[in-house]
């Protein structure tokens, strides 16, 4: 498993924008998905209210019981709608907003903002004419819906998630079903999937 596939930098939220380090293990989430992997030393180090958070959601994981990953298939998956299957694109700031997301106009009586028409309100578009991987797809070219959920002892779970962890070696998972999330844990990395609740 790859620590940098479990983040996600254009996330709203700036902490989850990079993995980070935790008690000398190194984390990356999206909200969704957590993994714990060892140590690499070129992130930083979390602040006291993000660490505390992580070791409240680590700790349940204590004491589970993991046994070995049900055989399950994914869906088919879609073509991707950032890069069009390509598997390559890039954000670039819209040339109309300047990467505001709105413009301004004045005509002479009044001042006026509205949303951007070019990029929906973004501050941003995509082009698929570039060398870097899609950062929805992954570079695969294509992507799965997000109610293609398949039921994994008992937790719903996006295929998106398990995509990344289904070919991990010795895969073993813990499902909390009252909490609606997949734990997993293949050699020295493990975290958990959050589930869908419909």
């Amino acid at each position: 498993m790859n620590i940098e596939d479990f983040y996600d930098a254009d996330e709203r939220r700036p902490d989850l924008r990079k993995p980070f380090i935790v008690d000398g293990r190194t984390i990356a989430s999206n909200g969704h998905i957590l993994m714990s992997a060892a140590l690499n030393k070129q992130y930083d180090g979390a602040g006291d209210e993000q660490a505390k958070r992580i070791r409240s959601i680590l700790s349940g994981l204590d004491g589970k019981q993991f046994g070995p990953m049900p055989k399950i298939t994914l869906p088919d998956p879609t073509e991707c709608f950032i890069c069009a299957g390509a598997g390559k694109s890039s954000k670039k700031d819209c040339e109309e907003c300047v990467g505001e997301g709105d413009v301004y106009f004045y005509n002479g009586f009044n001042n006026y903002e509205c949303e951007c028409d070019s990029c929906g309100g973004d501050g941003f578009n995509y082009c698929q004419s570039t060398d870097e991987d899609c950062f929805k797809c992954r570079g695969e070219g294509v992507i799965y819906g997000w109610r293609d959920a398949p039921v994994v002892l008992g937790v719903k779970v996006n295929a998106n998630y398990l995509r990344l962890i289904i070919d991990a070696p010795n895969l073993e998972v813990f499902a909390d079903i009252e909490k609606k999330m997949l734990a997993f844990r293949s050699g020295d990395d493990y975290g958990l999937i959050m589930g869908l609740t419909s």
